[in-house]
């Protein structure tokens, strides 16, 4: 995997953003026959969530009260909205080696996001986008030291997912590596004593972000960025990657 190197703060707590993508306001007919301009913002297979253009006030209503033309029009709405949960887990891979004054861990991390498909219809073919950040940090007497280095943007391509179903893909492997080295000098003192002196420095890389989204037909669908990831969700917008068929 390749990264470019940047200094960041590290932080780790993470932001989940929806997005829902309104459509222009439609003229609905309700019950008494009577017009009103409104934008869906929810739908399902029974009710539909409405926000009155005149008042911005949303109320929710029965689909089968509207007007077939209406009904058809919150059936593409939901077509081109779907909507989606993300939940996203780490997995990780461990080998140890210890000899002498070194430790070593070698870890190869990923990512597995799960999509989740909340509607009662299938979904229709997402695109999916994300980046990693990968850190580097390092201490010894004189101090510590961090890097933070993000990755090429990965592009793949989800096929529909069942209503009410969910697909879970693995992002490509990090090595990271930790290593521990113990150092001792003992030194004689003109009293007839000893003197010992430990040393130690530690360096570790680790694999602490992912900013990602989900897309159909350039609509965004959801997005989820770690803390401090966040403006890389535009980058992910500009990316020109060619898709990959999800594994």
């Amino acid at each position: 995997m390749n990264f470019r190197p940047s200094i960041t703060l590290l932080l780790t707590h993470c932001v989940l953003l929806m997005s829902a993508g309104l459509l222009p306001g439609h003229v609905f007919t309700n019950p008494d026959g009577k017009t009103f301009e409104g934008e869906v913002v929810n739908g399902n297979e029974k009710t539909v969530t409405i926000e009155r253009s005149s008042d911005k006030k949303a109320f929710t209503i029965d689909r089968s009260r509207l007007s077939e033309a209406d009904q058809a029009y919150v059936t593409q709405w939901i077509s081109d909205n779907p909507n989606v949960r993300l939940s996203i887990r780490t997995a990780k891979k461990s080998e140890k080696e210890e000899g002498g004054t070194k430790a070593s861990t070698t870890t190869l991390d990923r990512y597995q996001i799960e999509i989740r498909n909340e509607s009662a219809e299938a979904t229709p073919e997402f695109t999916l986008r994300y980046l990693l950040r990968q850190t580097q940090r390092n201490s010894d007497v004189t101090g510590t030291t961090s890097s933070t280095m993000y990755g090429e943007v990965d592009v793949l391509t989800i096929p529909s997912i069942p209503a009410f179903r969910s697909v879970s893909i693995p992002t490509r492997s990090v090595k990271n590596v930790t290593t521990t080295i113990e150092n001792t000098s003992v030194s004689d003192l003109a009293d007839g004593r000893v003197r010992i002196d430990r040393q130690s420095s530690k360096s570790k890389s680790s694999l602490n972000g992912i900013s990602l989204l989900v897309y159909h037909k350039e609509r965004k669908v959801a997005r989820y960025a770690m803390v401090g990831m966040e403006k890389y969700t535009e980058e992910l917008l500009r990316a020109g990657n060619s898709p990959a068929a999800a594994p």
